[in-house]
């Protein structure tokens, strides 16, 4: 659909403002307030959690959150891009994964899948209807792969369960951690080898000086290069192949309270641009959730 009706609601109510001479600002939050609200109820007991890194093949509902997107039609669906549930009624994915030259939009998202060969795994998979796409505004494929983050609103609201719940967004700038988990099916442009089963993978986090080096050369996908308040970078080293994660999949970090059994996850990046599969040594740039906020909790949670 057209992105300019998106706003339209909230033109009208700042126009009323102006009539009663309010000031705007009244009722605008810091960015990031909203979703660490939504954090706090979604994960009542994680706060000072301790992180905890990963391994390889993902235990069942281990990351609840994980959605796969689906195109083409019911009985011919594939699923070609990841995501991340982050409310009741929305999928958090890259800008990029809204639109498939061959196949047209996403039409459906399942959520819970741990291993798509099999019934038999300890999964629920619940699938959805896409009810409407939402990429940035300011994503443009012709000019490189910046602003690549998009919101997917469901047919109907997702009830939680062991096999399917929220992850958090990023309300932090910098972090400190030399490591995030990078989770997915192995579906990315470049085809290849994929996994039915989701997969998991610890990637170095990689400064963006390092990261402008690789990609000096890349005049299509970032002609501007990385951008540091926007884009992040990570993995390149030979054995974190970044063909284990999905295009518009997270970027995460995740925590754990002692004595709890439940994880909480940050989703910090969204996989925009990985090298092949082959040329893993190159680290893969993905797009900055806390850059975003705004954007994002004024769609998701438009009340507050």
């Amino acid at each position: 659909g057209d992105s300019s009706d998106l706003n339209n609601g909230r033109k009208g109510t700042s126009v009323i403002r102006e009539k009663e001479k309010q000031p705007v600002t009244q009722d605008i939050q810091e960015p990031g307030a909203v979703s660490l609200k939504k954090c706090r109820e979604y994960y009542p007991y994680t706060i000072n959690a301790v992180l905890i890194p990963g391994g390889e093949e993902s235990l069942a509902r281990e990351f609840p959150h994980m959605a796969a997107i689906g195109f083409g039609g019911t009985n011919t669906t594939q699923w070609l891009c990841g995501g991340s549930l982050i409310s009741p009624k929305y999928v958090l994915t890259a800008a990029h994964c809204l639109m498939s030259r061959q196949l047209g939009p996403p039409r459906y998202v399942r959520l819970g899948e741990l291993d798509f060969a099999t019934e038999q795994d300890d999964a629920q998979p619940q699938d959805f209807t896409v009810k409407r796409v939402i990429p940035h505004p300011d994503f443009r494929p012709v000019s490189g792969r910046y602003h690549d983050i998009g919101l997917i609103e469901l047919d109907r609201n997702v009830k939680p369960t062991r096999h399917v719940s929220f992850a958090c967004l990023d309300t932090v700038r910098a972090h400190k951690e030399p490591q995030m988990i990078a989770t997915g099916w192995g579906r990315t442009e470049f085809s290849g080898r994929t996994s039915t089963h989701l997969l998991k993978i610890n990637l170095d986090t990689v400064s963006i000086d390092q990261c402008q080096r690789f990609y000096q050369g890349a005049r299509r996908e970032v002609p501007r290069g990385v951008v540091d308040d926007l884009q992040l970078c990570a993995g390149g080293k030979p054995d974190q192949d970044t063909c284990q994660g999905d295009s518009g999949g997270p970027l995460q970090l995740r925590y754990k309270r002692a004595g709890s059994a439940v994880y909480a996850y940050t989703i910090v990046g969204i996989t925009s641009l990985g090298k092949a599969c082959g040329l893993s040594r190159i680290p893969g740039i993905y797009t900055r959730v806390y850059g975003y906020l705004s954007w994002i909790e004024g769609i998701v949670w438009p009340s507050f």
